[in-house]
Formats: structure tokens, C-alpha cells, sequence
């Protein structure tokens, strides 16, 4: 996938967070990143991501976990 000012790939976004791009889509979903849709391609806005890295860091959210996981976010997994 090609490269687009003001925009990461998933996988790109996938690999900054330590996660997986389905762990990506499930902060799409819950509102914590914004997806767009380039060219039949899809990306999350560098703003969107700056923004949740100024709140929760790099690593992913403890908010797309699953409720039961007791180890919630500590891991690498894509679970949640």
C-alpha cells in the first residue's frame, strides 16, 4: 500500500501500537482512531493517532480488551 501524507497504513498503525491490524479496527470501532478510505485503500489519520498516543502511549488500549482477559493488554495477542 502506498504511502499518503497525514495517513498511516494498518499495518503501519498495527506495528507502532505492538498489535495487530484487527486490534487497529477495534480502536476504529470503539472511536479511539479515525479511519479513511484513499484511493480503495484504508488508513488511520496521523492526528487521530498522534492524539491517542498523547492520552494512552504506544501500546494499544485496555479499552478494546476483552473484559475476562486477566491480563488485560498486557499481551501481545490480538484478543479483544
Amino acid at each position: 500500500m502506498v504511502q499518503k501524507p497525514g495517513l498511516l497504513t494498518l499495518d503501519k498503525t498495527a506495528q507502532l501500537l505492538k498489535t495487530t491490524q484487527v486490534n487497529v479496527l477495534m480502536h476504529v470501532r470503539k472511536g479511539l482512531l479515525v479511519q479513511v478510505e484513499e484511493e480503495g485503500g484504508w488508513y488511520i489519520t496521523i492526528a487521530s493517532f498522534e492524539n491517542f498516543v498523547g492520552q494512552n502511549g504506544i501500546r494499544k488500549s485496555t479499552e478494546v480488551c476483552a473484559s475476562g482477559c486477566s491480563r488485560h493488554a498486557s499481551c501481545n495477542s490480538s484478543c479483544g
